[in-house]
């Protein structure tokens, strides 16, 4: 699991920006998000976040550590949007992550960039 971090620069009755509420996330297989095959059978499991809580207040700096493979990049990928398979709940200045301007600008992007047709 990855460890994370954080030294207070400001007051704790700073605002809160980001908040992350039983965040969990688990692999499936050789690193799908899916939870069984083509054949219906379940595969292998590796769970990388599993209900992971915090604030992260105005003005603060964070640090996210630890050994390879135990969800750093996860865990920034589902802060930032682009994974949304996921379990718990995120906030960005108190607002649902689907409705953060992050999540608008990224559909946006995959949109102007990656649509077919």
């Amino acid at each position: 699991m990855a460890t994370v971090v954080s030294q207070e620069i400001t007051r704790l009755e700073q605002k809160i920006v980001l908040r992350l509420e039983n965040v969990s996330k688990v692999y499936y297989g050789n690193g799908n998000s899916n939870k069984s095959n083509s054949k219906n059978k379940t595969l292998s499991q590796h769970t990388v976040l599993n209900n992971l809580s915090i604030d992260v207040r105005e003005g603060e700096f964070i640090t996210i550590v630890g050994p390879s493979g135990c969800g750093k990049s996860t865990l920034l990928n589902i802060v930032s949007g682009i994974d949304t398979s996921y379990k718990g709940d995120i906030q960005i200045d108190g607002k649902p992550i689907s409705q953060s301007i992050i999540q608008i600008e990224l559909l946006s992007f995959k949109k102007a960039h990656y649509s077919h047709g």
